[in-house]
């Protein structure tokens, strides 16, 4: 079940992501959302 959760986390950060990448630099998204900056790079 934990893990689920965690995909499910993981997931809704990276739709977050996504809608944040035309207003904020990769750092800072990676910051706010807790991914890794080069999964932030793989979405721009």
């Amino acid at each position: 079940m934990a893990e689920g959760l965690a995909e499910g986390r993981e997931s809704r950060n990276i739709e977050i992501a996504k809608n944040l990448l035309d207003i904020l630099d990769n750092e800072m998204i990676a910051l706010k959302t807790g991914l890794d900056i080069h999964t932030v790079e793989a979405l721009r």
